[in-house]
């Protein structure tokens, strides 16, 4: 499993740089038109909210866990000796599993319902199919519960979580 989250971890971070990257330009284009021309770039806010925002957060949400990124308050567990950090951080990673894997189920029959329905939104210019993009966030928040499943088992196993991505987590090409 670790083997094939860290091959996935990789493009998602490049597709969801790029969809940031995307989103800025495509925004600063509209502000430039706005104010120095006049004019509107049309159908930004619909582009914005259902592509560039879901194709970065979604595959984010996956990288973050896999690079040990996401928000963590340690401040009195740091308190206690390091076998019952280990029981702590273990609840923390259970409740985690628990959340990303109903959030997942969740998305799961979203993308479903609106596959069926073939969801379009209306931006301006055109109605624009978004159903698919359902899946991306549903593969992102499957893939960080699958992160979140093997640092539980690594835990169990070995005993401890990797503290950075520089521990054990990443490969030597993500360090560069």
């Amino acid at each position: 499993m670790e083997s094939v989250l860290r091959v996935l971890a990789r493009p998602a971070a490049l597709i969801s740089g790029l969809a940031t990257t995307l989103m800025m330009l495509h925004i600063v284009i509209g502000v430039i038109l706005r104010v120095g021309f006049h004019t509107y770039l049309l159908g930004t806010t619909a582009i914005v909210s259902y592509f560039y925002m879901v194709v970065l957060v979604f595959p984010g949400v996956f990288v973050a866990s896999w690079h040990q990124e996401q928000i963590r308050v340690d401040v009195l567990a740091d308190l206690f000796p390091p076998s019952f950090r280990r029981i702590t951080d273990a609840i923390a990673e259970l409740f985690t599993l628990f959340f990303f894997t109903m959030f997942t189920w969740g998305l799961f029959l979203t993308a479903m319902q609106k596959a069926e329905q073939k969801e379009t939104v209306d931006a301006v210019f055109a109605y624009i199919p978004v159903w698919p993009l359902r899946w991306v966030a549903v593969i992102g928040i499957a893939l960080a519960a699958l992160v979140t499943l093997w640092h539980l088992s690594r835990l169990v196993t070995r005993g401890t979580l990797p503290a950075t991505a520089a521990d054990g987590i990443s490969s030597q090409e993500d360090k560069v």
